[in-house]
């Protein structure tokens, strides 16, 4: 209150910039007290453990430019808050490609799988962007060459084992016939091992290539059969 009266009685005196003045510095130290200033004591970067002490007082120190140049309006305040706001932007680059430098090595040297694949989960923050609409000729046309690759060249080691077997059992390849150890083997895929194997899958696990997680197959069985069988058929 006491500073309020200040700055009736400049105003009083038809000092126009002294009262302006002296309102700023009431709000400042209303702001102090209530503990408003800008740069909290405590770091607003929970998720950012590369966040450190030093960017803290350096973020201090942007922000207290930043007020300098609203109370100033000055163009060389503002050449220095932006200066040392490009200055605070590549410290922190550098503190967080140390930070994730130093947990790649210990994520290199950490010998125990589980707990790599949980520190794995943690560091990666980057997300495949996933369409909203997607049509069903893309989605058709990418996952046919997804799973239908064109080759390109023949296995030239297999077929030269088939040669040699076709030479040294004196056979012509139409006449070779399979082990009837492996009839099993060559039937067709049932209906029923196909749910087996989907019912024998973890859920909550990452998706393969073709980015359909575990649960889809899991929920969409009996919908997906159909497709599958005549995919492994």
């Amino acid at each position: 209150m006491d500073d309020l009266k200040d700055v009736y009685r400049v105003l009083d005196l038809n000092n126009i910039d002294k009262a302006v003045l002296k309102l700023n510095e009431s709000l400042k130290t209303v702001g102090d007290k209530a503990n408003m200033r800008c740069g909290p004591k405590r770091s607003r970067h929970p998720q950012c453990p590369w966040f450190d002490s030093d960017l803290e007082v350096l973020k201090q120190s942007k922000c207290k430019l930043l007020n300098k140049f609203r109370l100033t309006n000055n163009e060389a305040d503002l050449d220095d808050y932006l200066n040392f706001k490009n200055r605070f932007i590549l410290d922190c680059k550098s503190k967080k490609k140390s930070y994730q430098k130093s947990q790649l090595e210990k994520l290199c040297d950490d010998k125990d799988p589980k707990m790599f694949w949980i520190k794995i989960k943690v560091y990666i923050q980057k997300r495949i962007p996933s369409a909203i609409n997607i049509n069903i000729e893309n989605w058709y046309n990418h996952f046919k060459s997804l799973l239908n690759p064109l080759v390109e060249s023949s296995d030239e080691e297999f077929d030269d084992y088939v040669n040699d077997y076709i030479r040294d059992n004196k056979c012509k390849h139409n006449e070779c016939q399979p082990d009837p150890e492996y009839y099993e083997l060559n039937r067709d895929i049932s209906h029923s091992e196909i749910l087996f194997a989907i019912a024998n899958l973890k859920p909550g696990k990452a998706p393969g290539e073709d980015l359909i997680p575990p649960d889809f197959y899991k929920h969409a069985s009996n919908q997906m059969l159909p497709f599958l069988h005549k995919l492994y058929t």
